[in-house]
């Protein structure tokens, strides 16, 4: 599952955008309070590495503090560093054995891990200390799905379908369990059953699409993941899934157009904009892939593989100068990246040109 999904599966969005501390805290002449505060403020500005620094402040003004430690982890994990977050989730079950969002803390940073009697374990322990506990029934159920343990796995979900019937993801995880069972049929009913429940959840829409692509139902697909961009216009997945189906089915216009707004969702990512560029030259719009390419330069200029393409392409139109600039940006960095195939492929166009 994806990183996002699981930290709201751990529960741990009060970390910051809901931290409210104790009166207590609230009156005490220290810095960790305008620190937290501090904190809060650069999350939510997306500056992860800056919360991180202030929390890592408070922490040490408050080294009992297990919410603070609490948050630490939540940030870490959205850095990847499972290592250090899950040493904060651990002093936090330390600081507060109590601590529910501590434990399903550490049983997704096992899980990421791929360390699953670990991660059975506090989300069993999380369980222990609040037995309706949603998320952590959820994250039981996940693991042992991951064990192949799908009779025990469905238990869970079933019980957390009783305490939650109209929860949308409960019939994503029954539909994702079924599905891996070969049970098309109650596959496809828990996935009706979600979209019914979350008709404005992008998500959905993308799971069952992405199951009805899997049962080569293209056009039925097709129309999930149209859905979803009616509810999420901005909604990369959905853009780059379309595309994929319209160059499938030889549509390679609308494809273009597909990629062009899954870019426009997500400017940022290169291998969307390589994916575009690619699709450019594919139907001979060299113009618009050279565009392209340079786009992404400007996003990531060590790129040997984007200097190799772009030198090519510019060798096809007889811009030789241009060409033979980029093929030795692309001969540099793959020699100090000790690439020895890209190496050898970016002399062999410079000699072709010299």
């Amino acid at each position: 599952m994806q990183l996002a999904k699981w930290l709201a599966i751990a529960g741990l969005s009060f970390g910051l955008a809901t931290y409210h501390l104790p009166l207590w805290a609230q009156t005490r002449p220290t810095n960790a309070l305008n620190l937290i505060r501090q904190g809060r403020q650069l999350w939510q500005r997306d500056d992860i590495a800056g919360a991180i620094n202030a929390y890592r402040q408070a922490a040490e003004l408050e080294p009992r503090n297990a919410r603070i430690q609490l948050s630490l982890g939540y940030l870490l994990s959205l850095q990847n560093d499972l290592p250090n977050a899950l040493s904060a989730f651990e002093r936090a079950s330390q600081l507060d054995g109590r601590s529910v969002p501590a434990w399903i803390g550490m049983g997704y940073i096992y899980t990421q891990q791929k360390d699953f009697p670990r991660a059975l374990n506090a989300y069993q322990r999380a369980l222990t200390l609040d037995a309706r506990n949603l998320e952590a029934l959820q994250g039981i159920g996940y693991v042992l799905m991951e064990v192949k343990d799908y009779a025990s796995a469905l238990k869970h979900f079933q019980t957390w379908q009783e305490i939650a019937p109209n929860s949308a993801d409960v019939y994503l995880s029954l539909g994702y369990l079924w599905k891996t069972q070969g049970d098309f049929q109650q596959a496809t009913s828990a996935y009706q059953k979600a979209e019914a429940l979350a008709p404005v959840r992008p998500d959905v829409w993308l799971a069952f699409g992405n199951f009805l692509l899997e049962q080569n139902q293209p056009d039925l697909a097709l129309q999930k993941f149209q859905r979803a961009l009616q509810v999420a216009p901005r909604n990369a997945e959905a853009h780059l899934v379309i595309a994929n189906i319209y160059l499938q089915q030889s549509r390679h216009e609308e494809a273009i157009e597909a990629l062009k707004q899954a870019v426009a969702s997500q400017p940022r990512v290169v291998a969307l904009q390589q994916k575009l560029a690619e699709l450019y030259l594919a139907q001979n719009k060299t113009s618009w892939a050279i565009i392209t390419y340079r786009r992404i330069l400007e996003l990531a200029p060590d790129n040997a593989a984007i200097h190799l393409a772009l030198g090519r392409i510019l060798a096809t139109q007889n811009r030789k100068a241009e060409a033979i600039r980029f093929l030795e940006q692309a001969e540099s960095l793959f020699n100090r990246q000790g690439n020895s195939t890209g190496l050898a492929s970016a002399r062999q166009e410079l000699n072709q040109l010299r």
